[in-house]
């Protein structure tokens, strides 16, 4: 090749040498920094980094449970049950509601006071077995106790056992307990075996309201006829210094309901009613009046009916 045709070559070489080559070179060091910065720039295990390679925090758990120094973050769930748990509101119990209460319950009659008492039915002409009176205010007396408690009630029994209480013995025994409520359960009697029905006696103002109360939820709760609620001059319920009830739960008089009454079972069910109406009366507003503290003998200025005049075979007050 002679000096004239190696001239182009020369300046061929040295324009790649001077101009090509470098702008290569760099080139391919603002890749090599492009692809750095998108590295950089991408999540890795819930952590950002910089090029430096330090964690950037974002304020966001990592996604793999690990902290941006690589260690386990804290397990957030509680095992086992523990006390970290979030747990649901507690409900209220409403199975305390005469907790702070104190009811006297009476059983009417008992010892050699056998009160009302019947034959139950017997086949074929046969003497079927004596049901008194006493013993069938205990039996409901005491499952109507065991209730009232299970609400948190403070009961007081006149009696609970079968033995004889007298009168006077009943209202100082309630008086000096100062209950929120006294309850005497008895069962009656007629001269008719087809009557029926409940009553609900009370002699003082102050003691309209749980009579009332406790009539109601026997109406309903046994269910029973109703057949009045009235004001008598009844020994317990005159000379009590707080509400004082006398409930007649019913009729041993009409067979079918003498045969209920000596059920377990249907005893269990006026013991229900008669505590819902406790319940009743003594979340009711109306169990905030006033007590009656006078115990002067009230004389018993209802008109009783002729019917009535016959239902009654409960002690009234001898002062009256």
């Amino acid at each position: 090749m002679n000096s004239k045709n190696m001239g182009p070559l020369v300046l061929l070489i040295a324009f790649f040498t001077l101009v090509l080559a470098p702008i290569a070179v760099l080139s391919g060091r603002l890749l090599d920094a492009t692809a750095n910065e998108s590295k950089a720039a991408t999540p890795n295990s819930g952590t950002l980094t910089r090029g430096d390679g330090k964690a950037v925090s974002t304020g966001q758990s990592p996604t793999n449970g690990n902290n941006a120094d690589g260690k386990s973050a804290p397990n957030k769930t509680p095992q086992n049950g523990s006390d970290q748990a979030v747990q649901p509101a507690r409900q209220a119990d409403d199975s305390l509601t005469l907790k702070g209460k104190t009811i006297v319950i009476d059983a009417g009659h008992g010892g050699h006071d056998a009160g009302a008492s019947r034959r139950l039915p017997a086949a074929n002409g046969q003497q079927g077995a004596l049901v008194m009176e006493k013993d069938i205010n205990l039996a409901v007396a005491l499952d109507l106790a065991a209730k009232l408690r299970a609400r948190g009630a403070t009961v007081v029994m006149t009696r609970s056992t079968d033995v004889f209480v007298t009168l006077p013995d009943r209202v100082t025994m309630s008086n000096g307990v100062k209950p929120d409520l006294f309850l005497s359960v008895h069962s009656n009697a007629h001269t008719d075996k087809t009557f029926d029905g409940i009553e609900t006696y009370y002699t003082h103002a102050s003691s309209q309201c749980p009579a009332e109360r406790i009539q109601n939820a026997m109406v309903s709760g046994i269910p029973e006829t109703g057949n009045w609620v009235r004001s008598r001059g009844l020994y317990v319920t005159n000379h009590a210094t707080v509400p004082a009830v006398l409930a007649e739960i019913g009729y041993l008089s009409k067979p079918a309901k003498l045969v209920l009454l000596n059920t377990p079972a249907y005893q269990e069910r006026v013991a229900s009613a008669l505590a819902q109406g406790v319940v009743d009366y003594l979340t009711d507003t109306c169990s905030q009046g006033p007590q009656n503290m006078s115990l002067n003998p009230l004389a018993d200025t209802t008109v009783v009916p002729e019917h009535e005049q016959n239902v009654l075979e409960i002690i009234e007050d001898p002062e009256n």
